[in-house]
């Protein structure tokens, strides 16, 4: 047996710290992600959204000489399935997807309410991912386990003996910022305010600009 005056879970999506603790998880969903030869026709930056195969998005990202495309997928039978479905759609769409060089995939989890975020409790405190801190919109989480890490840090520096209550009071605009993003990803699974941006012009760039989004948010695979 070993004893330890603070406890960190930063084991990501299937924290099994966060389990200990009773917290439930947010929703799970399987991230996979493939990278293919460019053949040329399209190769933007893009996001993608089909209704039929994913409540949360697909994305596309143009490297050089070959292009990534990955998507969020409910976690469950059928992943690997509706992956290459989505695939295919780019492909026909005039994506150019070459020969597949390689394909990973791992665990994300969407947070959706507050309840969904959980910092800790007592002498254990949860960073990143286990603490349900990640992007609901764009599934990023880099940058939240890095910045739940830092502000951890800084509550152990103010209040060792109880730097978990110290974390949680001091990770209050990180929570806001993960449920600001939560309204935002409802509001992008909605096609309705997809039409009324792509309608609007907003945000767009110049398709004809190697590198850049089209004209519109979300138009390959808008349902």
């Amino acid at each position: 047996a070993c004893t330890a005056r603070l406890v960190v879970g930063a084991d990501g999506a299937a924290s099994l710290i966060r389990r200990t603790l009773g917290f439930a998880a947010p929703t799970r969903y399987i991230a996979m992600q493939a990278e293919f030869t460019a053949e040329g026709g399209e190769s933007s930056y893009g996001a993608y959204f089909d209704r039929q195969l994913t409540d949360h998005y697909a994305w596309s990202i143009p490297k050089a000489g070959s292009v990534l495309v990955g998507a969020a997928l409910p976690s469950g039978p059928g992943t690997t399935k509706r992956f290459n479905a989505i695939v295919e759609k780019m492909r026909f769409a005039g994506f150019g997807l070459g020969e597949e060089l390689a394909r990973s995939a791992a665990p994300v989890v969407r947070p959706q309410r507050l309840s969904d975020i959980a910092l800790g409790r007592r002498s254990v405190a949860l960073l990143g991912e286990a603490a349900g801190l990640i992007s609901p919109s764009s599934a990023e989480g880099v940058s939240y386990a890095l910045r739940s890490a830092a502000v951890l840090a800084r509550a152990i520096e103010v209040e060792l003996r109880d730097p978990v209550a110290e974390y949680r009071r001091l990770a209050r605009p990180l929570v806001g910022e993960v449920a600001g993003k939560a309204v935002k990803a409802q509001l992008l699974s909605s096609s309705t305010f997809r039409a009324a941006v792509m309608l609007s012009g907003v945000g767009s760039l110049d398709g004809n600009r190697p590198g850049t989004f089209g004209s519109s948010l979300g138009e390959l695979l808008m349902p």
